[in-house]
């Protein structure tokens, strides 16, 4: 963790006081885990913030859905809680217009994680688009017949494969990680695309079930999973998203590749979110 811009300590697990008035030193950022970047060339952090306000220049409160978007290249990640508290901020602050508020925010956070790749926008509420709920792609291995025995390992070693060459789609929604902080339960969709050597179904849903009593913040988890099949399974191509649940009016969802994708199934919105 990287605390040295930030003058107090992590919020997350502890009792804090919420302020209306504007303050980016709420903001902490956390330093990414050293990690094997040789396969992963794309890939990025999608945050969707469900409760932001702001007052505007006639006094009256204002509210739209805020998506953050963070590459995965970056060298920090913003700590969740603090962006909530940060956000919260801005309940009583005036802004002329919508444009001002992300101006504010994109400067806040490109400073903090020293990365001028942060881009947002603002989804609005009352448009069915930005709120569609949407089925998870592909095959589901969920009704997989399997028995499992490792829930805290999130051990590489179950993965396993068959000897065919295939491109598919694969999801389970039985996913669960724990934070590493508070030691809360974070649930997810998990979704899996690649071109190679076919997954075993079975192997894959055993894997993914051995996050369940593992720590591990959203991110890192994300490319555990890409990381680990790159190295079992050896696809040729791949790409790992992990939807999560919201939690504190924020989801977080990751997504490494090993090339650049523009795949629709990237920036959904799945039931369970």
């Amino acid at each position: 963790m990287d605390s040295s811009k930030n003058e107090h300590v992590i919020p997350l697990g502890r009792e804090v006081q919420y302020s209306n008035s504007y303050d980016p030193r709420l903001l902490f950022k956390i330093a990414r885990p050293d990690r094997c970047d040789l396969f992963l060339k794309f890939g990025f952090d999608r945050w969707i913030c469900y409760e932001f306000t702001w007052i505007n220049h006639l006094s009256c409160p204002q509210s739209c859905l805020l998506e953050i978007v963070i590459p995965a290249a970056s060298k920090f990640i913003v700590e969740s809680k603090s962006l909530k508290l940060y956000l919260g901020s801005f309940t009583q602050e005036t802004f002329k217009d919508k444009e001002a508020v992300i101006e504010v925010i994109k400067k806040d956070l490109s400073l903090l994680l020293e990365s001028e790749e942060v881009s947002l926008k603002t989804l609005e509420i009352s448009s069915s688009e930005s709120l569609q709920i949407r089925p998870a792609p592909g095959i589901s291995i969920d009704s997989e017949t399997v028995t499992c025995s490792e829930f805290t390992s999130a051990s590489k070693d179950l993965l396993d494969m068959n000897p065919l060459s295939i491109h598919e789609i694969l999801h389970s929604n039985v996913f669960r990680s724990l934070c590493p902080v508070t030691g809360q339960p974070d649930f997810a969709t998990i979704v899996i695309e690649y071109f190679g050597t076919q997954i075993n179904h079975k192997s894959l849903l055993r894997y993914l079930v051995s996050f369940r009593n593992h720590a591990g913040f959203h991110e890192t988890c994300c490319e555990k999973i890409f990381e680990d099949i790159i190295s079992i399974c050896k696809p040729e191509k791949l790409t790992v998203g992990c939807f999560f649940n919201r939690r504190g009016g924020i989801d977080i969802n990751p997504i490494r590749a090993t090339e650049v994708i523009d795949k629709s199934w990237a920036r959904a919105r799945f039931a369970r979110q």
